[in-house]
């Protein structure tokens, strides 16, 4: 060891001792495991061995060595697909998770719909009086009633009054029709007031203009009320026209078929 009357190598390591920190003399140090040279290591899980493949990570929510995952909603430690659309709730006014409504019945992704009448899954404004028919005892969507003449809201009382009578005086110019109810169901009352009708001819035409029925005016007097009822049973629902011809005028007024 070079040293004058030394002792000799009688240290562990020769002529020195193993050094302070070291386990041996080529200044190797216990690992984890008490292994002097040793390659064990200890990882943040406090798990010491030399095998690196094992070594714990951290979970989702930080802790190392966790178990906490992320589930299928993408919820770090969360419960999982265990809502009513797996994930999320159904979404405020809908019915489902496809975001369908509630129809008018209640179905849900339904399709029956409120008509313009407000009835679910109706037919529309399809009567007389467009939501409804025309009611019992009346002869128009208004509530009036036949006159002693058939004329629907009229005021006369005696049938023996329904002609005009020639004192009255009527411009030689005049003509009108009344038609009611209008739209009607099957039956509908043609009134003509005017001043020179007869002869002439009242035609029902189609909106092509075939003659789907006609009447004639044969009154002798000059100036006098017609009076014609148009049964439709057996005729499709749509449009028609009236047509009045007289020696001085023709005439014309659009009726609607409702069935």
């Amino acid at each position: 060891c070079g040293v004058c009357n030394g002792p000799g190598k009688v240290y562990a390591c020769g002529c020195t001792e193993i050094p302070d920190g070291k386990c041996d003399c080529d200044s190797n140090v216990l690992d984890c495991a008490g292994v002097c040279g040793g390659s064990a290591v200890e990882d943040n899980c406090l798990v010491c061995d030399a095998d690196a493949t094992n070594d714990c990570t951290q979970d989702c929510l930080g802790i190392w060595g966790g178990e906490a995952i992320i589930d299928a909603c993408g919820v770090c430690n969360g419960p999982g697909a265990v809502l009513e659309c797996g994930c999320f709730t159904i979404p405020e006014g809908f019915c489902d998770c496809n975001e369908n409504s509630l129809d008018c019945n209640g179905d849900c992704g339904g399709t029956a719909e409120l008509d313009d009448c407000g009835v679910c899954n109706g037919p529309g404004k399809v009567y007389a009086c467009g939501c409804t028919e025309i009611p019992d005892g009346k002869c128009d969507c208004d509530g009036n009633i036949l006159d002693a003449c058939d004329l629907c809201g009229g005021e006369i009382q005696n049938p023996e009054d329904c002609s005009l009578s020639n004192d009255i005086e009527i411009p030689m110019d005049y003509m009108d029709i009344f038609a009611y109810p209008n739209p009607f169901n099957s039956q509908i009352h043609l009134v003509m007031d005017c001043y020179q009708c007869s002869p002439g001819q009242v035609e029902i035409l189609s909106v092509l203009g075939s003659r789907i029925e006609s009447f004639t005016l044969n009154k002798p007097k000059t100036a006098s009320r017609h009076f014609f009822q148009w049964n439709a049973d057996k005729t499709h629902s749509g449009i028609y026209f009236v047509k009045v011809s007289t020696p001085t005028e023709t005439m014309m007024k659009k009726i609607t078929l409702l069935k």
